[in-house]
């Protein structure tokens, strides 16, 4: 069987791209809420020659994902800025970015809790779900997934600049 990933809110396709070039996907699952970003995903991704191996859809998380739907990888560098921090963000950052792809509520974990709460219903189990996490959120994020029972292995990775940035764990394999 193929191995398929899933890249929820996609962006420019990045990351949905990367997974394609360095990883053993078959095919990549990419939504976005934003049609013009989907529409520079898809433009990138057919600029590389990827555009057969990813598939773009519309909506939120999981929103266009089938019921039946299982993948491997589920992957989310999400919003993850509370509301307050806008205007100790970096210029190039608060001016360009838009801002539903940075802002997640009051405290920034809005995205996070949804992907953590959805994820589990189409990782396959032993099915890796990877996050980026905002500084000061991995140990939140940790006890979110530890508190679904779903998840096995919780890890916390490092940025170059040694912050707590990405959050890795495995679906449970089922009894």
């Amino acid at each position: 069987e193929q191995a398929q990933g899933l890249d929820l809110g996609t962006g420019s396709g990045a990351i949905a791209l990367s997974l394609v070039l360095e990883g053993p996907f078959e095919l990549v699952v990419a939504t976005d809420t934003s049609e013009a970003a989907l529409e520079l995903a898809q433009c990138n991704a057919e600029a590389a020659e990827l555009g057969h191996k990813v598939e773009f859809r519309l909506g939120s998380y999981f929103e266009p994902i089938a019921d039946a739907e299982v993948f491997d990888l589920v992957v989310s560098n999400p919003p993850y800025v509370a509301e307050g921090e806008a205007p100790a963000l970096e210029p190039e950052v608060r001016e360009w970015e838009p801002g539903a792809a940075l802002f997640a509520g009051p405290d920034g974990l809005v995205a996070l809790r949804t992907i953590v709460a959805g994820a589990g219903a189409y990782l396959r189990p032993g099915g890796l779900l990877a996050l980026e996490v905002g500084v000061g959120q991995a140990g939140p994020v940790v006890a979110m997934l530890e508190d679904t029972g779903e998840y096995v292995d919780v890890r916390v990775r490092r940025d170059l600049a040694g912050r707590e940035r990405m959050v890795l764990t495995r679906r449970a394999m089922l009894n």
